[in-house]
């Protein structure tokens, strides 16, 4: 919609708001589908990832992961609570972010890995997982009947050929 002012008696036009300035707004897109995550307490779970880009943006992007859980640009390390995407230019050019579940004790982690930067929306990813206790399969190993005694066989010799 275009509207006319009177000034002097000519005839200016109003700029009026446009797609063109709704696209200086700071945007940032997520794309995921991260299912649940699962590990043994104290061990990390297997990555997981999704993809993170931003438009006219005036600020890095900062992602920061919930307790229990870790991001990072790189696959197998580099994994911490919280990283910064640098926007160059008003851009952060499509980036994948890998995800990790990290729990220390058995049981289950959930909560929500933001995206942030100044004058942008915040978006959230949904995380969630459980860690199984550490030693779950030993707790009722007993010994065999007639399981023999490391101290009554003296040296053994082991050969390994590879076929």
């Amino acid at each position: 919609m275009v509207t006319f002012m009177l000034v002097s008696a000519l005839m200016l036009p109003l700029r009026s708001a446009s797609a063109q300035d709704a696209a200086l707004v700071p945007d940032i897109s997520v794309t995921a589908a991260l299912t649940g995550f699962s590990s043994t307490a104290g061990l990390p779970s297997m990555e997981q990832t999704y993809t993170v880009t931003g438009t006219a943006l005036t600020d890095d992007i900062v992602i920061t992961a919930p307790t229990d859980f870790q991001v990072s640009l790189t696959s197998g390390s580099g994994f911490v609570s919280a990283l910064s995407l640098p926007q160059v230019e008003g851009s952060v050019a499509e980036t994948l972010i890998y995800v990790r579940m990290n729990r220390a004790e058995a049981g289950s982690a959930g909560g929500a890995i933001t995206h942030a930067s100044a004058g942008a929306v915040q978006v959230d990813v949904a995380v969630s997982g459980t860690a199984a206790e550490a030693e779950a399969w030993a707790q009722n190993a007993t010994p065999q009947e007639g399981a023999i005694e490391p101290e009554s066989q003296g040296d053994i010799t082991y050969n390994w050929e590879a076929y």
